[in-house]
């Protein structure tokens, strides 16, 4: 334990409350010892940082999700492409990597706003989700446009998916209201 050695501690942990939710504790202190060397008693601060420890989490998901479809960003999508080009060079295993963009949402966002637009890259979003593999990875690079990575995806295999894509996106119309 730190107290035995004589060094102040510095902790942060999670606790669940008697409601079932949970609250982040941030505990600083040291021990106070008698002349035989036992510890006689704890001095420290405790304070609930639940609000930071949001904060943090939030920041961290922003850092690699897209906010609005919750997919990969730019940045963690790019990391996931160099792990997957990476792998393929050591296994031989194939991959492919698909652009997907959402003709004329720019109109969309003119005519009807950015409401209806942003509905739109959703539905799409979610749309991808339910066409590919568990193992593909969907991230969101641009404002109308998505990147698929798709693992263990042999070359005459990447027509099918894609036409999969297209068939699964412009099945229906979306909805915006």
């Amino acid at each position: 334990m730190h107290y035995a050695r004589g060094t102040a501690f510095d902790a942060e942990y999670r606790v669940r409350l008697a409601d079932g939710s949970f609250a982040w504790l941030h505990e600083r202190g040291t021990a106070e010892f008698d002349e035989t060397g036992r510890a006689r008693r704890m001095l420290g601060v405790l304070r609930v940082v639940t609000q930071r420890k949001g904060q943090e989490q939030r920041l961290e998901h922003l850092a690699n999700y897209d906010e609005l479809t919750g997919h990969f960003n730019k940045k963690r999508l790019r990391e996931s492409l160099d792990q997957l080009l990476a792998h393929s060079l050591r296994s031989g295993l194939p991959g492919a990597y698909l652009a997907i963009g959402i003709d004329k949402l720019a109109s969309t966002n003119d005519v009807f706003g950015y409401e209806a637009a942003d509905q739109v890259i959703i539905e799409v979003g979610q749309r991808l989700d339910r066409c590919l593999r568990v193992s593909d990875v969907i991230g969101r690079v641009g404002g109308d446009r998505f990147g698929i990575i798709l693992a263990h995806c042999a070359e005459h295999n990447i027509a099918t998916v894609a036409e999969k894509i297209l068939g699964m996106v412009s099945q229906m119309p979306i909805d915006t209201l």
